[in-house]
């Protein structure tokens, strides 16, 4: 199962995760996504926070569910749904033990929450079982090489939110063992603002 710590600090950051994100960063990986994926695709974010890369794919044109680990992240993401006037579904869940959606998607999605899982293996085994044939599951998450400055920010207060580590799965060599486990292929990996953030395309393989 997910951690339980980290469910509460997402729960008690939810009523300032907005206004406190990096509202650059967030653009800026709005616009990668864009150039990945084409409109109308069906799209699950895992980790789905505050649901706003999920609301601004779906006026993009995208189909978009959402799920998370905190209650509270939930309550807000489905204000901020209603009050953009789209129609992404966002559930409660724990990606670890279940995905609470029957369809198969075109893509699967993770916004920086990919160091935030304790058994990075079974989150692949349950996205692989939702994904179509031959479709992506696209991981955004820390680069490793920049582990230590980040860490160093966030202790004295310089990066905006936190905890940006709490487990270290975003090592290459690791997302490839799990990618291989899980009938995934890791085809390519790219990296964004600054090479901050590393980003791996995991492809379906087999049916």
């Amino acid at each position: 199962m997910g951690d339980p710590h980290l469910k509460q600090v997402y729960d008690d950051m939810s009523s300032y995760f907005d206004a406190k994100r990096t509202k650059s960063y967030f653009y800026k990986l709005i616009e990668y996504l864009k150039r990945v994926i084409p409109p109308k695709s069906s799209i699950l974010e895992i980790g789905s926070g505050t649901g706003g890369y999920c609301i601004l794919l779906e006026k993009y044109g995208c189909k978009c569910k959402g799920i998370d680990y905190s209650e509270k992240m939930i309550e807000v993401s489905k204000t901020n749904n209603k009050m953009s006037k789209t129609n992404c579904i966002f559930k409660v869940a724990d990606v670890e033990e279940t995905i609470p959606f029957k369809e198969k998607f075109d893509f699967v999605i993770s916004m920086d929450s990919w160091e935030f899982f304790p058994n990075p293996e079974k989150v692949m085994k349950n996205v692989r079982n939702v994904l179509k044939e031959n479709t992506l599951f696209l991981i955004f998450t820390p680069n490793m090489l920049f582990a230590l400055p980040i860490i160093i920010a966030e202790k004295l207060k310089i990066k905006k939110l936190s905890p940006a580590y709490a487990y270290f799965n975003s090592y290459k060599h690791r997302v490839k063992k799990w990618a291989k486990m899980n009938g995934f292929k890791l085809e390519k990996i790219d990296y964004i603002f600054h090479r901050m953030t590393i980003i791996f395309y995991l492809r379906k393989i087999g049916k």
